[in-house]
């Protein structure tokens, strides 16, 4: 890419100067839109890696919903396990379900900085600046206010992004006697842009990932996963004997894995791991293994226990000694 600023009236007698002395303003221009579609193209690697994951573990969280909903509909299976089955079955395709929000978010918001990047790659004068770098910014701006709320660190970076955009623009404007000043229509560009990005986002996530209602067979409901839960139903009068097996040396996660996303059951609520842990213990005849059910659900060990703690106080539950192994 060459900018061209080589008109001498342009840069006038301190320009000159600073040209004996090597300066050239072009090559700073050039550099810094460089280094704007860099860190475009940067944020944008990190939202595909993310992507990727995220699409790896819905098709795991499809797998395991699957499995769950088959065991629900073995014979000769007692109602409690039965049950514990199926409201497995429904957390895990309550995580599809944010999976398909969070990333409808990220494959739009990358969409949107590749096109940034092009638009970038198209200034060859300086009297492109204005035409590019104002339509960047608005669209920078739009993909902000989505992706800010669940990935602030992606917002920050298109917030400094952005001041270097509007750094650029002033050393262009100060250095440069003419710059086009007539109104400038962005906003329909840049919406239509918007607009293109989020339908393709839409339709890669509706391509690649399945309708949660469509898993458990329920149509014409989005959020079909509200369910009774036993202690509002008093079906658990007496409390679950429960053998706790605690891992006296849990096995280390690679930091890599242990980074939970947004749809994570780490951030789920306390009644939710609750819900989670009587289900695994009917499942497993009353065996419970702190450690497997943390790296299984990708939920802190520390919650597993708070759980147990609080199912406990309530009565729907009754420890037996740990057993370390």
């Amino acid at each position: 890419m060459a900018v061209s600023l080589d008109n001498e009236g342009r840069r006038g007698i301190f320009g000159w100067i600073k040209g004996l002395f090597g300066y050239r303003p072009e090559t700073y221009w050039e550099d810094k839109i460089q280094s704007i579609v860099y860190k475009l193209k940067e944020q944008q690697h990190k939202l595909e890696e993310l992507s990727f994951r995220m699409e790896e573990r819905a098709k795991e969280l499809f797998e395991r919903t699957v499995e769950h909903l088959k065991k629900a509909s073995m014979k000769d299976l007692r109602e409690d396990e039965r049950r514990a089955h199926y409201s497995l079955a429904r957390t895990f395709a309550e995580e599809i379900y944010e999976i398909r929000r969070f990333l409808k978010a990220i494959k739009f918001t990358s969409i949107s900085l590749e096109k940034a990047a092009m638009r970038l790659q198209t200034v060859r004068d300086i009297k492109d600046f204005r035409e590019v770098l104002v339509p960047v910014s608005n669209l920078l701006n739009g993909v902000k206010d989505e992706i800010a709320g669940i990935f602030p660190s992606i917002g920050q970076a298109l917030d400094e992004i952005n001041r270097s955009i509007a750094e650029l623009v002033l050393h262009a404007s100060a250095g440069v006697q003419t710059i086009p000043s007539g109104p400038l229509k962005v906003d329909e560009d840049v919406n239509k842009i918007l607009s293109e990005a989020w339908a393709a986002a839409s339709e890669s996530v509706e391509k690649n990932i399945p309708e949660p209602s469509k898993i458990l067979g329920i149509e014409g409901q989005k959020e079909p996963f509200a369910t009774k839960s036993a202690e509002s139903t008093g079906a658990e009068a007496t409390p679950v004997d429960v053998n706790l097996v605690i891992e006296s040396k849990p096995a280390r996660v690679k930091a890599k894995e242990a980074v939970a996303l947004p749809s994570s059951l780490a951030y789920a609520s306390l009644s939710k791991v609750e819900e989670l842990v009587l289900a695994e213990i009917k499942i497993n005849k009353g065996v419970i293994n702190v450690e497997e059910l943390s790296r299984k659900y990708n939920v802190p060990r520390e919650k597993v226990l708070e759980a147990l703690q609080s199912l406990t106080r309530k009565g729907r539950i009754k420890v037996k000694a740990g057993n370390v192994k």
